[in-house]
């Protein structure tokens, strides 16, 4: 029994078409149905009721779907974890981050000044910015998410304010500022690739004591055309709307004022890590780089 048995079993075992999941594979459905064929014999058993193309798991195939996922994706974390001892030993640093768009450029110009050193950038979710698990050298994301008790921090950014991403043809656009205690009925749109867009604002409203009624999820492109046709509102940062929205000109951003605390961008590591020589050339680059804002 091989690997890759297994892994093209779970994949027809998944999508229970033999054509499509040969297309997923890029191999010949006759290559699969033969590769699927010798497991079955191997076993002893029939894992599938065929029905020309279609191949449905049995009670045989799902029992041992299930345990062969199982082992599969213990198999694929062990691999992930090797990745990155590979990585340390390397020398190279690994950061995670909440937004890999807003430290894209910095992790850039590192690179150019210090082109023998790999920088990987990771999207995490809030969460691991407090990385228990030790995988970064280095955190980056904001102050409020992260365990001052546990970990270094050092500020990089000035502090970040809210604002309100609208239509220029919406009746708030005409102001300056609105509370956002003024926003309970409007829609908000947020990312769906951005776990930390939904996130942030649920903080934002729960710190003024209330839960939106109205959330769409949209994609990146999808949020500017939605905002255009004034479908709902976005909330943002000054700092996020400058390093990642790309504002076709009718689009209006205005100040909100909320009572939700000011947070900073920063950068932090488990307190006792023993940095090394090219951890302090990154840090040091970080804390003197100027084009955060």
């Amino acid at each position: 029994m091989e690997l890759l048995q297994l892994r093209y079993f779970c994949a027809l075992a998944e999508k229970q078409h033999l054509r499509k999941t040969a297309e997923d594979l890029m191999i010949s459905p006759p290559s699969l149905s033969l590769t699927i064929t010798r497991l079955e014999k191997e076993l002893g058993l029939d894992l599938f009721d065929r029905t020309g193309r279609n191949m449905v798991l049995n009670e045989d195939g799902k029992t041992f779907y299930k345990k062969v996922r199982q082992a599969l994706s213990l198999l694929d974390e062990s691999l992930e974890d090797m990745e990155f001892a590979k990585i340390r030993k390397e020398h190279s640093i690994l950061i995670g981050t909440t937004s890999t768009l807003y430290w894209e450029d910095m992790v850039t110009a590192f690179s150019k000044e210090h082109p023998d050193i790999h920088i990987q950038l990771q999207q995490i979710q809030t969460e691991e910015l407090n990385d228990s698990e030790n995988r970064f050298q280095f955190t980056l994301g904001n102050d409020l998410s992260i365990d001052q008790k546990s970990r270094e921090t050092i500020r990089l950014s000035k502090e970040e304010k809210p604002v309100l991403l609208l239509s220029k043809n919406n009746p708030l656009a005409k102001n300056t500022s609105v509370k956002l205690t003024d926003l309970r009925d409007q829609t908000f749109i947020v990312l769906n690739t951005s776990p930390q867009s939904r996130e942030y604002l649920y903080s934002l409203c729960e710190s003024d004591g209330f839960t939106p009624k109205n959330v769409r999820e949209t994609t990146l492109f999808m949020r500017i055309i939605s905002l255009q046709r004034d479908e709902g509102v976005a909330l943002s940062t000054n700092l996020a709307y400058k390093k990642q929205f790309l504002n076709p000109g009718n689009v209006k951003v205005v100040r909100v004022e909320t009572s939700y605390p000011t947070r900073h961008q920063c950068i932090s590591w488990r307190k006792g890590l023993r940095l090394t020589e090219n951890d302090m050339k990154f840090l040091t680059f970080v804390m003197n780089y100027e084009n955060f804002t």
